[in-house]
């Protein structure tokens, strides 16, 4: 085992290739803040390996990633906006990190890919889709904006 957080592992599958699978306690997985720092602790250990060759990312759950945590946002919104600028910009760096690892990464996706978790398929190289994929931000449909930034490449990749 590389890596073992609370919601989410990283370990070796063989020849170089590791497997970054998000197993959250509950019936989904959730992109809360915790979430996002151990990825991001994960990350790290796989910027340290050497070897490695390749990485997978799935979800041991019946959706990928569901989005936030909803629970989360009257506490994030109520810090200062310095404070929600910085956390904003870590959240981002986690997912560029992810983005610039110099093997190739591929997500496998199946149900859910919502908010965070359509960010975080993103960020890799190459995506498998169940046929039952359901992917994008429910904030295009209420209005606001992501609160990444890594929808603006959601368009290019649709269809692909």
């Amino acid at each position: 085992m590389l890596y073992k957080g609370d919601t989410l592992y990283l370990d070796w599958l063989e020849d170089g290739i590791a497997e970054l699978v998000f197993d959250a306690p509950g019936s989904v997985n959730k992109l809360d803040t915790a979430t996002v720092a151990s990825l991001g602790e994960a990350i790290g250990v796989l910027e340290q390996q050497s070897d490695l060759k390749g990485l997978l990312l799935r979800s041991n759950k019946a959706a990928f990633i569901v989005g936030a945590d909803i629970t989360e946002f009257l506490s994030l919104f109520l810090v200062p906006e310095e404070q929600l600028s910085q956390w904003l910009h870590f959240a981002n760096s986690v997912f560029n990190r992810l983005e610039d690892l110099p093997v190739p990464t591929i997500a496998a996706v199946n149900g859910y890919a919502l908010g965070g978790g359509c960010e975080c398929v993103l960020a890799t190289d190459y995506r498998l889709a169940t046929p039952d994929l359901r992917i994008g931000s429910a904030g295009n449909q209420t209005g606001h904006h992501a609160g990444l930034w890594r929808f603006c490449t959601y368009a290019t990749y649709a269809g692909r």
